[in-house]
């Protein structure tokens, strides 16, 4: 996510350099991008945690012991994983497949095709 924020912002301040602004435009909409880019970093990816007893924990958000809801889909390089437990709203959390090493996505692609509820996978 970070390479991706960066690339957008660098690809902004290039196509701004190759404008036909004045100077000092340009310079001044370089700076704002730059300053854009330096107050606006994307947050930290949220921990997720497998547990052993088939369940999720989202512990940054205080949530533990969470199921595969209907609603969970596994793509070649993304995962949206629907998370809650009965009576209450589910959780979104989306990954994608460079947020983990390739044995973790390959294992997680295999449980979620192992134990996702019917028609979600």
């Amino acid at each position: 996510m970070a390479v991706w924020h960066v690339a957008v912002h660098g690809l902004a301040a290039v196509s701004v350099m190759l404008s036909g602004l004045a100077w000092p435009l340009k310079a001044a909409s370089v700076g704002a991008l730059v300053a854009h880019a330096a107050m606006r970093r994307p947050r930290a990816p949220m921990a997720i945690c497998r547990n052993t007893d088939g369940t999720w924990s989202l512990p940054a958000l205080g949530l533990d012991g969470l199921a595969l809801r209907p609603g969970t889909q596994a793509g070649p390089f993304w995962v949206r994983l629907s998370l809650g437990r009965a009576g209450r709203p589910a959780v979104t959390v989306v990954l994608v497949a460079d947020q983990l090493d390739r044995e973790a996505w390959r294992r997680l692609q295999a449980e979620l095709r192992r134990r996702a509820p019917a028609g979600t996978v």
